[in-house]
């Protein structure tokens, strides 16, 4: 006689199995990727809430974007600004959804770093999206947010390898 398995049941990853490229875990790529989802559920929203923080922790960060000389409060309902904090969303997004393809994920954040040498981003800057993005994320566990510091920590280190090999051209 075999057991039956709940219909409930979600195999929500193992902890023990960490990527040799990402070190994400099973787990760590479950949660971000659940809670990427929530997140998206209001792409806009939490890409103004996200973009609003990130100038708040660095005004300078504005003046890369085509709205820096738009007046900071008028951003939350200026249209173009929405679009382009989708955009950014979407390109999250895209990172997040390579997780279990380590090289396509390391591609994406490569092509990311490469337009944004262009802008002399650097290190520093993503580390401010990494707080700003966290900030932006209030509303998760514990557990989540230690999954998240780990994928932004891999962001930002391949992400200083993009700019620095792409501001050197």
């Amino acid at each position: 006689m075999g057991g039956k398995v709940s219909s409930f049941y979600v195999d929500k990853g193992r902890t023990d199995d960490p990527d040799p490229i990402t070190g994400l875990t099973t787990r760590d790529k479950y949660l971000i990727d659940t809670t990427w989802n929530t997140v998206m559920e209001d792409a806009t929203g939490n890409g103004v809430t996200f973009f609003m923080r990130l100038f708040e922790i660095n005004p300078k960060h504005k003046q890369v974007f085509p709205f820096r000389d738009q007046p900071i409060k008028d951003l939350p309902s200026d249209r173009k600004f929405h679009a382009h904090v989708t955009s950014v969303m979407y390109s999250i997004s895209s990172i997040v959804k390579s997780m279990d393809d380590p090289e396509v994920m390391i591609g994406i954040i490569n092509k990311i770093g490469k337009n944004h040498a262009k802008r002399s981003v650097n290190r520093q800057a993503l580390i401010d999206v990494k707080q700003a993005l966290l900030d932006t994320f209030g509303f998760m566990a514990k557990e989540e947010i230690q999954s998240w510091i780990k994928f932004l920590d891999y962001f930002i280190e391949e992400g200083t390898k993009a700019l620095e090999e792409y501001s050197l051209e």
